[in-house]
């Protein structure tokens, strides 16, 4: 996620988000020329694509729950949030951020996608709900500490709690926190432990995986913030951290997103890039024109193996 705003010394409070949706779906037999959007092949323009979502589906049923077998990967900007079809890597902008009238409105840092696809994002000292299909904003809570989280990813049930999904922000000292969407309560889980020699701090975004795990972009602790990311698994039941990779290829992956044993990286020089989940090498997809600050998918992405 993107470091904050900073004005006369102080953080720029950000505005609120609107009702999600739900999961958002493509049928099986529609065609990729049925949507328009458009392949961003580094492209020397802001793409013409469409803000109309894409169909509403069914969640179809696995024994363990429901999967989400046609979602989509959410991407963004400072101010504008976007869709990939993972089917076919195409981009659709879906619109700009907006906010209720009056309020003072800093840029969004980083969003999450719960089970039901309903978007939560970021900005200044506050939660934000995020409109799918308008990218309208409507304040959940202030977050009375002022913490500023740079990653953010909603975590499945049994995870962090039993019972539940939980919100989790990530900080650049490498603490990893709980947030509670009812009263905004930040609750610190545990802070990166060494490993593979070497302390670590978060460079930007994590994503957590029903079925699968919790993969965050790291940075050595020291490291300049243009040194190449690694790619970690966060355990949150051990409090500890396995290092896939220790050189992704990429530097500043702002924003993750994961869609069937791969993760989607989205750099803050805006490269569209997917990693292996096994050896933390990322590949570049595209470059888009815009530079993104981060991204989520729903935490019922579907964790079957690529076609």
């Amino acid at each position: 996620m993107r470091l904050p705003l900073l004005s006369l010394g102080l953080l720029l409070a950000v505005a609120g988000c609107g009702e999600s949706p739900g999961l958002r779906f493509t049928t099986g037999d529609a065609a990729a020329g049925d949507h328009d959007a458009a392949v961003m092949d580094g492209a020397a323009a802001e793409p013409d694509v469409a803000a109309t979502p894409l169909d509403v589906g069914t969640i179809p049923i696995r024994d363990n729950g429901a999967v989400a077998t046609e979602a989509l990967v959410y991407a963004h900007s400072d101010t504008t949030l976007y869709t990939v079809n993972p089917r076919d890597n195409r981009f659709a902008r879906v619109a700009d951020f907006t906010f209720p009238r009056g309020t003072t409105v800093a840029d969004m840092t980083d969003i999450a996608v719960d089970s039901e696809g309903a978007i939560t994002g970021t900005a200044g000292d506050a939660v934000w709900r995020i409109d799918a299909r308008t990218a309208a904003c409507t304040r959940v809570v202030t977050l009375p500490e002022r913490r500023f989280f740079v990653g953010l990813s909603w975590v499945p049930r049994g995870t962090v709690d039993a019972n539940n999904e939980v919100l989790v922000g990530a900080t650049t000292d490498g603490a990893l926190w709980r947030i509670d969407v009812g009263n905004g309560r930040a609750t610190q889980l545990f802070t990166l432990p060494r490993a593979s020699g070497a302390a670590w701090t978060i460079s930007g975004d994590l994503v957590s995986i029903d079925g699968d795990a919790t993969y965050i972009t790291l940075r050595r602790e020291g490291a300049a913030s243009t040194a190449n990311d690694a790619l970690g698994v966060v355990d949150f039941r051990n409090r500890s951290l396995r290092i896939v990779g220790t050189d992704v290829g990429f530097a500043r992956v702002f924003g993750v997103g994961y869609w069937r044993q791969t993760l989607y990286g989205f750099t803050r020089t805006g490269e569209f890039i997917t990693i292996n989940t096994r050896t933390g090498v990322g590949r570049r997809v595209s470059t888009p024109t815009m530079q993104f600050s981060g991204a989520g998918v729903t935490t019922i992405a579907s964790i079957e193996a690529p076609p």
